[in-house]
């Protein structure tokens, strides 16, 4: 007989029941305690599987279910993703629940019988228009599949007609559309010879030009020479349901934005004479089909942020193609093992006349050496690989078993823009003879050079040669700073993250002349360096134009002599406005110059950190009217705190860690000051702040400070107030009354009585009371404790009612 249980339990688990060791605590969970199995085991009754899954609710073995199920369909993606997909051939078998969507499959199979079988491979049509397996001979994995019934008809060649019912006839496999939009046109005509008549045929060729992608969202721009006053018009439309459309008829813009709801495979469809097509830019909307037609006089193609696979033959589609971005498309995952790397096959797909080149997060390992040479591409003027931080490839250039180490390509000397970025390139390629084979250092014309965050890349003799240089970034590399002196052209120098040490980081020209490398670059206005070994002693900067210094992070040292910065330093740079000095490798232990910043009238930012190395005043900032920020923090300076009475933009002050010691200006009327740290100081007294009326941040924590704390209603705006682990004994009635902003005050570790903690709580009350909310930090401890019945009822009040944190001893 067969086991019933009248109660069927579910399923109580709360991960992975199917993983559980424990027997008992498996059956446990399922509300089926062992010792009621004990009753089962011991009775004479067969008991089979099926009375258990019925006792414990269960129809599907638990293995097939929940968890286990998830994390092994999961496997078995990442599977189907390295073995098959609509971008590779598919190897091995598969059930497939369900459909598979494309134009064509390909399989293999298996030939004859016995010893003699082979491996061949086959096609099945699976779209409207009939296809054929390729007429390769022997058909390879590789090989094309043809489409359609197209007839090319060469010159002096016929077309024949087969005769039928009612005679000769002139068919196609495609069934004829009704003309909808204006610049429907003839594009081609076709003289015939038809029963001994010469007859004309007008055709319309490559109308529309239909793209084929998976988007939601697109943005097109397609420009073209007019024809008289024929506009063109534009349709997207659903791959698998054409009656979801949407025209853009008859438009003078050359742009359409479509957005639609969902993500679907679609059609973009362009109606217009090809021949009149200029540029066409459609960026990041997963185009994975381009159409075949022929652009005669395209001379801008940027596909960049797309799905294609497969490399096009621009050479025979784009023959005047002067620009070219296809930067972003997944390249590497062509079916066509010759074109999987950046070689000769692809630039032979490029048509020599472009100036310009983008196809960086495209390919992976290294490159064919001399494939971008001068000779067939004599017209080339920008180079970009960049693999920039945005994009959905991640790909990279690298070495392989082609070439180790990984070498930067060569090109013709015409190029003036050289990129390549966040790529893993070694070395240098060999300049050949001539001007057509030369790597980026000895190209004469050169502008632009970034190889930034090619960190392996080295050279200890990296030198330019162009004198017409402008831009250069090495951040992130391992090369040395050049000797760049009087390259007069040159604007913008990056060596930020540069990971080189040694006498080549030096900022120091290796000729004992104690010159800045890049002395005389009149046209100089940034010198990056941040975070670097560069090194060696601050030398005089002399570049007129320059705005932007920055040696933060770096080890350069301070100048020998009365001053670690002499006041010559940064004279012959009036424009500059950020000077940013940060080392711990400043090596002297001397004072600025007091007046090292009195020619710099622009400076808009200062940071100077030497670890406790620079003693003395604060220089001056008088002749500084523009400044806005100061960071100073941990030095040694000393003295009296300048009062930015000649600032009146001040806005971020932070000179933490130093010795300043007197009294903390009275500053009145600073309207811009936002943040003002002056904590770890010897300051000794603090003055009251007037028309402070954007100020958030004061802190003066670990100073000598005694007194009274000040009224602070000047400074409507305060958020945070920290002067814990100071002296003050006083309090001014009214100070925190009126700080509705206010998010934390710390005052612990003063000498605070009980009579100003008492007029500070009730202050707080007030506040509270004229604007409620939660969330306020308040710390006096280490300070007398609040007393009498109405301030401790107050206290309560806001720590229990209004949810504010308030601690007391």
């Amino acid at each position: 007989m067969a086991l019933r249980n009248p109660k069927l339990f579910g399923l109580e688990v709360n991960n992975l029941f199917a993983d559980i060791r424990d027997k008992d605590a498996s059956l446990n969970v399922l509300n089926l305690p062992p010792k009621d199995l004990d009753i089962i085991r011991e009775s004479s009754v067969t008991v089979s599987q099926t009375d258990f899954v019925t006792v414990s609710g269960l129809d599907v073995p638990l293995y097939k279910t929940i968890d286990r199920l998830w994390r092994d369909s999961l496997q078995y993606e990442n599977i189907l993703n390295v073995s098959s997909g609509f971008d590779k051939l598919l190897r091995g078998n598969l059930t497939v629940n369900g459909r598979i969507t494309a134009n064509a499959i390909r399989f293999k199979f298996v030939n004859g019988s016995g010893p003699s079988s082979t491996i061949k491979f086959g096609d099945v049509s699976t779209s409207r228009v009939s296809s054929w397996s390729s007429t390769d001979s022997p058909v390879l994995d590789t090989s094309p599949i043809s489409y359609g019934s197209r007839v090319g008809i060469r010159t002096g060649g016929q077309l024949q007609f087969a005769g039928g019912i009612g005679g000769i006839k002139l068919k196609t496999s495609y069934t004829p559309e009704l003309k909808e939009f204006a610049a429907e046109l003839p594009t081609s005509k076709i003289e015939c010879n038809i029963g001994g008549q010469t007859v004309s045929l007008f055709a319309m060729k490559g109308i529309p030009l239909v793209f084929r992608g998976f988007f939601r969202n697109l943005n097109a721009t397609i420009r073209r020479v007019n024809i008289g006053s024929i506009r063109p018009s534009w349709r997207i439309e659903e791959v698998r349901d054409s009656s979801k459309r949407t025209d853009y008829a008859n438009r003078n813009s050359s742009s359409i934005s479509y957005r639609g709801t969902v993500g679907a495979e679609r059609f973009l469809k362009y109606y217009y004479n090809p021949n009149n097509i200029t540029s066409i830019v459609i960026r990041g909307s997963g185009i994975t089909n381009l159409p075949e037609s022929v652009l005669p006089n395209l001379t801008t193609l940027q596909l960049d942020r797309n799905q294609l696979l497969e490399f096009p033959n621009l050479v025979k589609l784009t023959p005047q193609l002067s620009t070219l971005n296809l930067e972003d498309n997944p390249f590497f995952l062509t079916e066509n093992s010759d074109e999987e790397k950046l070689n000769q096959n692809i630039a032979n797909k490029i048509p020599s006349s472009v100036t310009s080149i983008k196809l960086g997060r495209c390919f992976n390992g290294s490159i064919e050496q001399n494939i971008f040479n001068g000779n067939d591409f004599p017209n080339l003027i920008s180079f970009d690989l960049d693999r920039r931080s945005y994009g959905n490839q991640d790909v990279i250039f690298t070495l392989d078993n082609n070439q180790n180490p990984a070498q930067l390509p060569n090109v013709g000397d015409t190029v003036t823009f050289y990129s390549v970025s966040r790529q893993k390139f070694s070395s240098f390629g060999v300049t050949g003879a001539g001007t057509s084979q030369r790597n980026c250092q000895d190209l004469s014309e050169l502008k632009t050079l970034n190889l930034y965050g090619n960190n392996g890349l080295s050279d200890s003799a990296f030198s330019i040669t162009s004198s017409s240089i402008e831009t250069i970034n090495i951040g992130a590399t391992r090369l040395p700073i050049p000797d760049l002196r009087n390259k007069t052209d040159l604007t913008n120098f990056t060596y930020t993250n540069n990971r080189l040490t040694g006498i080549g980081a030096s900022i120091i020209a290796n000729d004992g002349s104690n010159d800045f490398k890049l002395k005389g670059c009149v046209s100089l206005k940034t010198f990056r360096a941040y975070s670097t070994y560069l090194n060696g002693k601050l030398p005089k900067i002399e570049n007129e134009l320059l705005d932007y210094l920055d040696l933060r992070y770096s080890r350069i040292e301070g100048q020998d002599g009365s001053d670690c910065i002499s006041a010559d330093t940064f004279q012959f740079i009036p424009k500059v406005r950020y000077i940013l000095i940060d080392s711990r490798y400043w090596g002297v232990t001397t004072p600025l110059n007091p007046n090292v910043f009195a020619f710099n009238t622009k400076l808009y930012y200062i940071w100077f950190r030497t670890y406790s190395k620079t003693t003395g005043n604060f220089p001056s900032i008088s002749t500084c009217p523009e400044l806005r920020y100061i960071y100073a923090a941990s030095n040694a300076f000393s003295g009296s705190l300048p009062n930015f009475a000649s600032n009146p933009f001040i806005y971020y002050v932070n000179v933490q860690g130093n010795i300043f010691t007197g009294s903390i200006p009275a500053f009145t009327d600073k309207t811009n000051l936002r943040y003002l740290f002056l904590a770890n100081n010897n300051f000794t007294s603090l003055g009251k702040f007037t028309n402070l009326t954007r100020l958030q941040y004061f802190y003066a924590y670990n100073n000598n400070i005694t007194g009274t704390i000040p009224d602070y209603s000047g400074c409507p705006k305060l958020q945070r107030l920290y002067l814990y682990n100071n002296d003050l004994s006083l309090y001014s009635s009214g100070s925190f009354a009126t700080l509705t902003s206010i998010r934390a005050i710390l005052l612990q570790n003063n000498n605070l009585n009980s009579f100003e903690i008492n007029n500070i709580i009730k202050d707080l009350f007030d506040n509270y009371e004229s604007f409620n909310r939660s969330g306020v930090v308040v710390n006096l401890t280490s300070n007398a404790s609040p007393s009498g019945e109405e301030v401790i009822d107050k206290l309560i009040f806001l720590k229990d009612i209004a949810g504010w944190s308030i601690t007391t001893d």
